[in-house]
């Protein structure tokens, strides 16, 4: 079941964002995702728009999007590394698409692994960064979508 991120659901979206972030970003010091886990609870989620992914009433997945209706960029979409390739994320991100006309996200080069699910699944390479953070290279990528799909609530 999808349904929208509230407060109530921080502790469980910020556990699954640094257990997944561990992970996939091993490339980064696991200090750095353990402080940063701190900020990520105490001040990025509350208040963030989104929407999370709930088996049997646990949440095993998210994905946060800028609040604006008319802005596209996807700040984060992360999966329980448990649960991990049963097709939440692609469930995440086609409710997302249903409610924008595009998508926007960034994803580090190493993550070779996000970077092809995205790119499967309609994203398209756009630029490249490098993230302020950690100093890491990004892929900017895009999803175009079809502007003149009607959007879903």
């Amino acid at each position: 079941m999808i349904r929208r991120f509230t407060d109530n659901d921080v502790d469980a979206v910020g556990q699954i964002w640094l257990d997944a972030s561990l992970i996939a970003h091993d490339f980064v010091s696991a200090d750095f995702w353990q402080a940063d886990h701190e900020v990520m609870v105490s001040e990025l989620l509350p208040g963030a728009n989104g929407y999370v992914h709930e088996t049997e009433g646990t949440i095993d997945g998210f994905v946060l999007v800028a609040p604006q209706q008319r802005s596209n960029y996807m700040g984060a979409l992360f999966v329980s590394p448990q649960r991990q390739g049963r097709g939440i994320g692609t469930q995440l991100l086609d409710h997302i698409k249903a409610r924008r006309g595009s998508l926007t996200t960034s994803v580090y080069k190493q993550n070779q692994r996000t970077v092809e699910f995205y790119k499967s699944r309609g994203f398209q390479v756009v630029g490249e960064s490098v993230c302020e953070h950690t100093g890491c290279e990004e892929y900017e990528l895009e999803w175009t979508g079809n502007p003149d799909q009607p959007r879903v609530s």
